[in-house]
């Protein structure tokens, strides 16, 4: 599957990369590991347990999160999801309740061999 390069932006949204004036197209294991960022800091930006309302909403994963066994629960399915992510061995998840930050790091096996990465969402 190819993508296009996309870059983070200062604001933590996602915009195409231009910085060598040419799109660039990534295949292959650098355009699973981008697919899997951007949907990381996609779920970090909506959801949130909300045990009031009887399930999970819509909103920030760390805003009112109090059991990190439902936000590894919910990466790990979200990271299985992609049809190039053979499995998940290993998801770890601390949250800073000051700032909010939930820093994610995972290994999984993918079609492409073994892969890990850490973010902050």
């Amino acid at each position: 599957m190819k993508d296009i390069k996309l870059k983070r932006t200062d604001d933590g949204s996602f915009d195409i990369d231009t910085d060598t004036g040419d799109e660039i197209l990534l295949e292959g294991e650098d355009a699973l590991r981008q697919r899997l960022e951007i949907m990381l800091a996609h779920i970090g930006g909506e959801w949130y347990l909300d045990t009031g309302a009887g399930g999970i909403s819509f909103e920030f994963l760390g805003g009112k999160l109090r059991d990190l066994s439902i936000a590894k629960r919910i990466l790990r399915e979200a990271i299985e999801a992609d049809k190039e992510v053979l499995r998940v061995s290993r998801i770890d998840a601390s949250l800073d309740n000051k700032t909010r930050v939930l820093s994610i790091y995972f290994e999984c096996s993918t079609i492409y061999g073994d892969y890990s990465q850490g973010v902050k969402i």
